[in-house]
């Protein structure tokens, strides 16, 4: 009974020391499975003309407890490359998934539009 009990306390408190983001192995194996099936899923979507090759983590960053975003950037089969900023959540036990994305430059063109930045200017 007693090794029990010292095996769930070290187990509890082994569980604490893990990161409350992703890895980036971990967003990158996520983000290349979730947009190879949302191109089968959605053919007439760019990704479905244009399967994704491989994708590359540029960033992960913390938004609020279970809650990350990151930036990856998508290599598709005809050589384009296209910047995407997903959004994850943790469900527990399952792991992270990803919530949401947006292709990173619509989101500055649609800045651009309602000025909340300005654009740049060459000297």
């Amino acid at each position: 009974m007693k090794h029990l009990s010292l095996l769930l306390s070290l187990l509890f408190l082994l569980s604490a020391c893990g990161g409350r983001i992703p890895s980036e192995a971990k967003t990158n194996r996520l983000s290349q499975k979730y947009f190879k099936s949302y191109g089968k899923k959605y053919q007439d979507s760019f990704l479905g003309q244009n399967p994704v090759q491989s994708s590359s983590v540029q960033g992960v960053q913390e938004l609020q407890k279970n809650v990350a975003t990151a930036l990856v950037q998508l290599q598709l089969e005809n050589q384009e490359s296209v910047p995407v900023l997903i959004t994850l959540i943790r469900k527990f036990p399952l792991g992270w998934r990803i919530k949401s994305w947006e292709r990173k430059d619509q989101i500055t063109s649609r800045l651009k539009n309602q000025n909340l930045i300005q654009e740049e200017t060459s000297p």
